[in-house]
């Protein structure tokens, strides 16, 4: 069942990712798959970039007007940490002619604390789309897109604060 598939447990501080719907219980899949989730997971979501599936975690914490500290584990289906992603995250607010916020810093492996670490800025409370890029190792971009133009990259996560 695990083959080509990684699993991704990202458990934030704050929440993060994705357009795609709920479509597995959280917590049951977190202790099957040994997962240390800090704090009560509420959402699952999965998301397929490629032909690679990932299944997301998200604590119960809430985002906030400001600045939300990110923090994520990342698991392959083995349950091996993969350590080698990084994530940028774009916040918009498309009510507000989709600007963007700054002082954001993608989700980077932190070798110290076996953590993936980031932040976003949530400058108003309203409905924000947060919008996600995922790298490899080299630099290639393996999920999501630029916003320039377009209204919404093709891997994102709608939040309102």
């Amino acid at each position: 069942m695990y083959k080509n598939m990684i699993l991704l447990t990202i458990i934030f501080t704050c929440m993060l990712f994705t357009s795609c719907e709920r479509d597995y219980e959280p917590n049951s899949i977190a202790e099957n798959a040994g997962t240390n989730v800090l704090g009560d997971v509420k959402w699952l979501k999965s998301i397929t970039i490629g032909t690679t599936t990932y299944y997301v975690f998200f604590s119960s914490n809430k985002l906030v007007e400001g600045i939300n500290s990110l923090q994520a584990s990342i698991y392959s289906g083995t349950m091996k940490p993969v350590t080698s992603l990084k994530i940028e995250i774009d916040p918009r607010m498309p009510d507000m002619e989709n600007h963007s916020s700054s002082n954001n810093r993608p989700l980077e492996w932190n070798a110290e604390k076996n953590v993936y670490e980031g932040r976003i800025n949530l400058t108003m409370t309203g409905w924000w789309r947060l919008h996600l890029r995922v790298y490899d190792t080299e630099g290639n971009l393996l999920g999501g897109s630029d916003i320039d133009e377009q209204v919404s990259s093709n891997l994102y996560w709608d939040v309102e604060i």
